[in-house]
């Protein structure tokens, strides 16, 4: 039997799950779970070959994201952040009774470039972390969390403290790998625009990854989605700016 990913729910109030980034895991959640657990029953969880979940793993978003669907709550808000993002996105298309509302912070429903979608990352780059991976990946995935902080106000101490957490509990380099392939091949953008007004993305207007002149093409093919730019954040506005994240979160889940 495969081995079934970590997850963990505590607090009290509508459920809301957290689906974490490439390379970190939960932990990455930390600083706001006290507060969040107040209003909401939060679960937190470690994807595939990440953090707790060291020893499953995955070959493609669907098996990536029905792992995840096996420790849900049977009615829960999804937020998913960079790949998790992907992840909620594909759970609300074929589970749309189960999930009502999804929220996707600095992420994308299509990651990399394609012909008539110019604001994404150019190809390539996530070869060039797949070849970094080979040679250090330990080493490739900090420079990977540096690029996410960058700007950012105290970034190096941020870097250090999430670079812990990730030395305390590193992602197997399989799941980065495999993770790296689901940024670089998925195209999601159909699933959105189907879910409509079920759907709020959260952008940094300083990311380097998810370049916020995407709000501009995502609204002329899918105008029903809502889209907010935090014009001074980058690709972690709920570590970077905790207050607007929060207010942001409450705000779409009220909806």
């Amino acid at each position: 039997m495969a081995a079934r990913i970590w997850s963990e729910t505590a607090g009290q109030g509508d459920d809301l799950t957290l689906i974490h980034g490439w390379g970190m895991n939960a932990s990455v959640w930390s600083v706001l779970l006290p507060e969040l657990r107040q209003d909401y029953r939060v679960t937190v969880l470690d994807l595939p070959g990440h953090g707790n979940s060291a020893g499953a793993s995955f070959s493609d978003l669907p098996s990536l994201s029905r792992q995840v669907l096996d420790v849900l709550p049977e009615k829960t808000v999804l937020l998913g952040w960079s790949l998790g993002g992907l992840v909620a996105l594909w759970l609300a298309s074929v589970e749309p009774e189960r999930f009502g509302r999804v929220l996707l912070v600095s992420s994308s429903p299509c990651f990399v470039q394609r012909p008539g979608w110019p604001a994404a990352l150019e190809h390539g780059v996530f070869d060039a972390f797949s070849s970094g991976l080979e040679q250090d990946y330990l080493a490739t995935l900090k420079r990977f969390l540096a690029l996410q902080l960058k700007g950012a106000e105290d970034a190096g101490s941020l870097v250090r403290s999430l670079g812990e957490c990730l030395n305390e509990r590193p992602p197997q380099k399989q799941a980065l790998v495999q993770g790296l392939g689901v940024l670089n091949d998925e195209d999601q953008r159909s699933r959105l625009c189907a879910l409509g007004r079920r759907a709020s993305l959260l952008l940094g207007g300083r990311d380097t990854l998810v370049p916020s002149r995407m709000a501009r093409e995502l609204t002329s093919i899918c105008p029903e989605v809502d889209i907010e730019i935090l014009q001074d954040a980058g690709h972690m506005p709920f570590i970077t700016h905790p207050a607007q994240f929060h207010d942001w979160l409450n705000r779409k889940i009220d909806e």
